[in-house]
């Protein structure tokens, strides 16, 4: 009988030893020490790029007096706060338009194929060109703007003026 009990409470005590688990399965060796004593778990996170640009969809230049009758306005892409990408990248927002020549966007007068007028678009007092960067944004908590300033002469003839760009919005 008490050799019953001798091995019951070995067996007892053996079920309740301490073992730490591991991804690697672990055996005892021929003397009963675990073997591997130790073993790797490998840690990961996968989290994904977010953020929202927003662009409004129109723009309209207001006539502006002064020494010279001009017509301008602004318009404000921004980048909504919690921008995340990559380290080391940003999000770089182009500007282009097919109406693009020698170096100045031009609009259109409604059924008019001849006149066209000039307008510039600036970004902090730097002109921008066909392609042009308008807007750069990075990983970011805080909501983040670039005001591009749309500016053309006094047109010659009255009628509705209009062009159209294409903003480009990439990872870089």
């Amino acid at each position: 009988m008490k050799k019953i009990i001798s091995i019951m409470a070995a067996c007892a005590l053996a079920l309740s030893m301490s073992v730490t688990a591991f991804a690697t399965e672990v055996k005892p060796d021929a003397n009963g020490d675990p073997d591997p004593d130790s073993g790797n778990t490998a840690v990961s996170l996968n989290v994904d790029s977010g953020y929202i640009i927003t662009i409004p969809e129109t723009v309209e230049l207001e006539e502006q007096s002064g020494a010279k009758t001009t017509y301008e306005n602004d318009l404000t892409v921004s980048a909504d706060a919690g921008v995340r990408i990559n380290e080391g990248k940003s999000i770089v927002v182009s500007m282009a338009s097919s109406s693009y020549d020698s170096g100045s966007f031009y609009m259109t007068a409604a059924g008019a194929d001849q006149y066209k007028l000039a307008y510039e678009v600036t970004v902090d007092n730097s002109t921008i060109a066909n392609n042009g960067t308008v807007a750069t944004f990075v990983t970011s908590d805080a909501a983040q703007t670039s005001t591009l300033h749309f500016a053309a002469d006094d047109p010659t003839y009255a009628g509705s003026y209009s062009d159209t760009v294409t903003f480009t919005i990439a990872v870089q």
